[in-house]
C-alpha cells in the first residue's frame, strides 16, 4: 500500500494512495478534533485535475475534495486551484526567459 499526507492547516492525514481512505490523522496543537470526520479523499479527481501530479505523494487540503462521515462532500477549492496554476505559469515562464537568455539572475 502506498501512502500520502494531505497538509492543512489544523493538521496532517495520512491517505491511502490508491482508496484515498484516511489511514490516521495528526492534530496541531490546539486544533483537535478538527479534520477527524473526513474518511476518503477524492484521488481519482485529483488526478483528473493534476495529471501532470498523478504520482503525487503530498497534497494541500484545499486541492483535493474530501468526503465526511455522514457522507458530505467537500469539493476541492476551486480559487485554490487557479491560484497554484497561475504561479506555476510564473515559475515556468520565469525559468524559460533565463534560458533564452543565457543565464540566472545575479544573487
Amino acid at each position: 500500500m502506498r501512502t500520502g499526507t494531505v497538509y492543512g492547516s489544523h493538521g496532517h492525514i495520512e491517505i491511502n494512495l490508491e482508496t484515498g481512505d484516511v489511514i490516521s490523522i495528526y492534530h496541531y496543537s490546539g486544533s483537535e478534533g478538527d479534520y477527524s470526520d473526513i474518511v476518503k479523499f477524492d484521488i481519482g479527481e485529483f488526478k483528473q485535475a493534476w495529471p501532470e501530479r498523478v504520482e503525487a505523494e503530498t497534497f494541500d487540503i484545499l486541492d483535493i475534495g474530501y468526503w465526511t462521515e455522514s457522507g458530505y462532500y467537500e469539493a476541492a477549492d476551486t480559487f485554490h486551484r487557479e491560484q497554484i496554476r497561475a504561479e506555476a505559469m510564473v515559475v515556468i515562464a520565469s525559468s524559460s526567459v533565463g534560458d533564452l537568455i543565457g543565464g540566472t539572475p545575479n544573487a
